[in-house]
């Protein structure tokens, strides 16, 4: 009998109201490093899950207005290692402000201009959270 009466019973429906934090995975599971603690196997040989392109970050951001979104979050793998990330986050910070989790290893000098560049035009400000895993190289 409860087993009948688990199947019968319907899970209550939450709608989705609003969203405060919307996590980008645009790093794939592609990263150049290989550390053995990572959570989620990144490697440079994992290509599990793909870089995510602008044009589906670009439509998320539109649509993440109707839901309230306030900040943004990239992760990967290493985000640097997309090719799109520059272009990725100039266009986020036209919407809210942007974290990058990355271990900064393959940052180069002219995207580092290119954003301080858009940081300029933008009201919503940019951060880096570098990760440090060891005290070796």
């Amino acid at each position: 009998m409860d087993q009948q009466i688990k199947s019968e019973a319907k899970l209550p429906i939450v709608e989705l109201k609003s969203l405060d934090i919307l996590w980008f995975q645009v790093g794939g599971t592609r990263c150049n490093l290989e550390c053995s603690h990572c959570f989620i196997s990144c490697s440079p040989h994992n290509d599990k899950f793909d870089f995510l392109d602008y044009e589906t970050v670009a439509k998320s951001l539109e649509e993440s207005k109707q839901h309230g979104v306030k900040e943004f979050y990239f992760t990967g793998g290493e985000p640097f290692l997309n090719r799109d990330i520059v272009a990725i986050l100039s266009k986020t910070l036209e919407y809210g402000p942007a974290t990058v989790l990355t271990n900064a290893t393959v940052l180069k000098k002219e995207w580092l201009e290119e954003l301080q560049t858009v940081l300029k035009n933008s009201c919503h400000p940019l951060e880096f959270r570098v990760s440090i895993d060891g005290p070796s190289p």
